[in-house]
């Protein structure tokens, strides 16, 4: 055992709390020529795959999470997933759904869009149905030309910066992209309803005040009520269209935390652990108290905190950092380095840095938003796509 003795080490510097859990990704509402926002954008429905996206949709990602968003279905004016630095899917955690756009680039006054072929059904009133979810026509419809009418403007990519040019629907290549569109944007509404179909029978599902709640804070973002259904309608959506929308994203805050909780991952991208700090001095110290606490594989390692620790914020806590994550941390490099090579419950040797020696243990381990965002975007979905009965009723003109 260390002997608590004048001299055997001295005051280093403190290292507060790292490795908090950050917020995580916004599912974004995203208009049609309007620029998308730069961090966790929503797709436009046949351009960007939600897939591709995942950033962090705030406590959950989504909040996954303020589902900073509808669905960017809205044209890409309402929708986005788990929102992140990393064009990955924002999903969704615990968020609002409802997002803020940047303003919007002027389109051309002389510009029109060109009108498509609208896409027929077998089925009245139904696009798609997902496991007894039916896809309204209406929404495909107006989704779909919201985003082929973006497709004809020339704009600037938000995230590149790049001019984007326009693309007529009458030439070749356009015909090709309206036909993108309208199956991509399919796709994308069989991802939302087979989560809904999901929700509904885990007894999940939104409560009307719930999506009252989340159409009112939509609202509150663009000026109110009258500002923002003017909005919605010069893109081509319909006050039913977002009301929809809404409750799909409020579905996904209701379905992501459960689904991503403990879920698989090697490796981790969040480390709990817990640290003590003694002086730059005190090498004899940090050696003994490492060695003890290797031997009885950590079981002294709170009391020796609580004693010996110069990191005064985490000492009363048994040396508790709590989740690291080591890309943002700002533990020493070589503390990092240590704590990435530990098993379970292993206790390093004296690790030394600029404020002292640190002897630290790894208590747990968990994925990050993420992998978490990636887990239920990339594995998740699919997998529930791929047991759900799906079919297709809407027929999509190729010409």
């Amino acid at each position: 055992m260390p002997d608590d003795t004048p001299g055997d080490h001295d005051t280093g510097g403190t290292q507060d709390p790292v490795g908090k859990r950050p917020a995580g990704g916004d599912r974004s509402p995203r208009p049609t020529r309007r620029a998308r926002p730069p961090q966790g954008a929503g797709y436009v429905p046949g351009r960007n795959s939600r897939n591709d996206q995942l950033s962090s949709l705030n406590p959950y990602v989504i909040p996954v999470v303020a589902l900073v968003a509808l669905l960017a279905l809205l044209g890409a004016l309402i929708f986005d997933h788990y929102r992140s630095t990393t064009n990955t899917v924002a999903t969704p955690a615990t968020a609002t759904l409802i997002p803020t756009l940047p303003p919007s680039p002027t389109p051309s006054p002389t510009v029109t869009a060109i009108p498509v072929a609208t896409p027929r059904t077998t089925k009245a009133g139904v696009a798609v149905d997902v496991n007894g979810e039916a896809v309204p026509m209406s929404l495909y419809v107006d989704a779909s030309n919201a985003a082929i009418a973006n497709m004809q403007y020339a704009h600037q990519d938000p995230n590149t910066g790049a001019n984007v040019t326009a693309v007529s629907p009458l030439t070749a290549a356009g015909k090709k992209e309206v036909v993108s569109i309208r199956q991509s944007t399919l796709q994308n509404l069989e991802q939302e309803y087979v989560v809904l179909a999901y929700a509904r029978k885990h007894h999940e599902l939104p409560t009307q005040a719930e999506i009252t709640a989340a159409l009112s804070s939509l609202y509150s973002q663009y000026g109110g009520q009258d500002a923002f259904e003017q909005m919605i309608k010069s893109e081509g959506f319909t006050d039913g269209d977002v009301e929809i929308l809404t409750e799909l994203n409020t579905v996904w805050t209701k379905v992501y935390p459960g689904v991503t909780t403990n879920i698989p991952c090697k490796p981790c991208g969040l480390l709990h652990a817990r640290q003590i700090v003694v002086g730059v001095k005190a090498t004899t110290l940090a050696n003994s108290i490492a060695k003890h606490l290797q031997a009885d594989h950590g079981a002294d390692f709170a009391a020796y905190a609580k004693k010996y620790s110069t990191d005064k914020t985490t000492a009363s806590k048994g040396g508790d950092l709590g989740f690291v994550d080591p890309t943002t941390s700002t533990l020493d490099s070589g503390v990092l380095t240590e704590l990435g090579k530990l098993k379970m419950s292993q206790v390093s040797s004296a690790v030394k840095a600029t404020d002292g020696y640190h002897i630290i243990q790894l208590i747990g381990q968990k994925a990050s938003d993420t992998q978490q965002q990636q887990y239920f975007m990339s594995t998740w979905i699919p997998d529930q796509l791929k047991t759900a009965v799906v079919h297709v009723y809407v027929q999509i003109p190729t010409s």
